[in-house]
């Protein structure tokens, strides 16, 4: 799996592949919401989680996160 645009974790290349194989569009894994489109060779994800964003500040709350990325198998 290489990505082209975006960051992916160990976790979440495991992640996808898994769901992937399942031959699914999308899945839930640990918290963790994956959504999958492919374009041509192309994969887009779309990663949905909750945290405390990119720069998290003492006693913020947590709030649901979407991120991007694109990959080619």
């Amino acid at each position: 799996m290489k990505v082209i645009e975006g960051h992916l974790t160990v976790a979440n290349k495991k992640a996808i592949k898994a769901i992937l194989k399942a031959n699914k569009t999308s899945g839930r894994v640990s918290n963790i919401d994956y959504h999958i489109n492919k374009d041509d060779e192309i994969y887009n994800v779309i990663i949905v989680k909750k945290d405390k964003g990119l720069i998290p500040c003492p006693g913020s709350l947590l709030r649901l996160s979407k991120y991007k990325a694109k990959f080619v198998l």
